[in-house]
């Protein structure tokens, strides 16, 4: 038998981590993972974090521990394997359609930046395109893995020491990689919480099975996220996606010690190329070398849940959802963010340290397909404005001339106008 392993691995990314902390292996060796999410709820000092990942090359038994940074209130396994791809799909990059009539009626003319393009559709024709935007490697592919079937056992410690975390790994035939002990022995001595998850599979799935998601609630005044124990071992840049929910009041989230980069968005996609998939990861790719430390992050969602625009086939979150993820309130008190972070493992110094806003302004990654017609509306991805730009003028039908037009009473007319300055109004 080979010797037990342990690979370090957090949720926070998608090669070689998952569930914020550490898998443990037994004797077919320590899983690995590349397909993880993470939904943080934060209301006042109460944070519940939802977290859905995979395990691949794994052996029927192993086990994770997940360091916890503040007083543990529940920790349990959820039924619902789809909770966390709702949200992926709901704030997720997005590809859409708009013809010239959503957007402003035939012969509404051009210009705007597209500021009237509120009525767009995700485009019929691209809908598995845009799936596997939202759901792409980088982000997960959840959906395309197996349920992980069997016995999941759930254990919330307060060790006194990282010997005591020995014991627990020890006590079934695991053991710690001795620099994720190194890490876990500052938050152990600290008081920290530990939440360990046991797994027993009914059997091996060496492609990669999808694992119950894991719900931790937990009070704490800060707003941190752990990668340092994640980049352990990892390798290769890492890809990290976190959805927070908070209340109105709190705003959009950022993370403060780390740089902020731009990526391309409003603007129309040629499907002549490379997939919509491969361009937008050139776009974060592009956006991440500007970030400089090796560790970097950018907005791709903030709106309050209740609404989207475009929406995709589910629409907006309901209040059912977003009581699963543990958010006490209505969709329209809320803010959802979504960050996506690109980091170096090693070039990780800290953990990523977040912050409520107080802002609230409505972005999205949005890109329309590539419609002649619509050049005056949007600039097009990588090119910029079209120079000699169509218009949705160019095919518009012909104006009806007045001897076609029905002849109305004034006052008919008149009250018509009304009844519609009314409906708007």
């Amino acid at each position: 038998m080979s010797p037990l392993a342990l690979l370090a691995v957090s949720l926070l990314a998608p090669q070689a981590q998952a569930f914020c902390g550490t898998y443990v292996g037994g004797a077919g060796g320590a899983p690995s993972n590349r397909a993880s999410h993470v939904v943080m709820v934060r209301q006042g000092e109460r944070t519940t974090l939802t977290m859905a990942g995979d395990a691949r090359g794994v052996a029927p038994s192993f086990g994770m521990m997940v360091p916890v940074p503040g007083t543990v209130a529940k920790a349990e396994l959820l039924e619902d394997l789809d909770l966390i791809e709702r949200v992926d799909t709901y704030a997720g990059p997005r590809l859409v359609s708009y013809s010239c009539e959503e957007l402003h009626g035939f012969g509404g003319g051009g210009g705007g930046g597209g500021q009237q393009a509120v009525c767009g559709m995700v485009a019929s024709m691209a809908k598995e395109q845009l799936r596997g935007a939202i759901l792409a490697e980088a982000n997960g592919l959840l959906g395309d893995l197996l349920p992980g079937m069997g016995s999941y056992e759930v254990d919330v410690l307060t060790p006194a020491s990282v010997a005591d975390l020995d014991d627990w790994a020890g006590g079934r035939g695991w053991s710690l990689h001795p620099d994720a002990r190194a890490l876990m022995a500052p938050h152990v001595d600290r008081g920290g919480g530990v939440v360990t998850v046991g797994v027993d599979l009914d059997e091996a799935h060496h492609g990669g099975v999808l694992l119950k998601p894991l719900q931790i609630a937990y009070d704490s005044d800060a707003m941190v996220v752990p990668v340092k124990l994640g980049a352990v071992g990892a390798g290769g840049v890492q890809d990290l996606v976190i959805t927070v929910i908070t209340d109105m009041a709190d705003g959009a989230v950022g993370i403060s010690n780390h740089a902020e980069f731009e990526v391309e968005t409003e603007c129309m996609w040629r499907d002549e190329g490379p997939s919509f998939d491969a361009f937008y990861e050139d776009q974060l790719a592009e956006g991440y070398e500007q970030g400089g430390d090796g560790v970097a992050w950018t907005t791709e969602y903030v709106w309050a849940p209740a609404k989207c625009d475009p929406c995709t086939d589910e629409g907006p979150l309901e209040e059912e959802v977003l009581r699963d993820l543990g958010y006490e309130g209505s969709p329209g008190e809320a803010v959802l963010t979504r960050l996506h972070v690109r980091l170096d493992p090693a070039r990780v110094r800290d953990d990523l340290v977040l912050y409520a806003s107080g802002l609230s302004s409505q972005q999205q990654q949005r890109y329309i397909l590539h419609d002649p017609s619509l050049e005056a509306d949007f600039p097009i991805c990588g090119e910029g404005w079209a120079p000699d730009p169509g218009t949705c003028e160019d095919t518009a039908p012909a104006a009806p001339t007045p001897a076609s037009l029905p002849l109305l009473p004034l006052g008919g007319l008149v009250a018509g106008l009304g009844a519609v300055f009314r409906r708007r109004g």
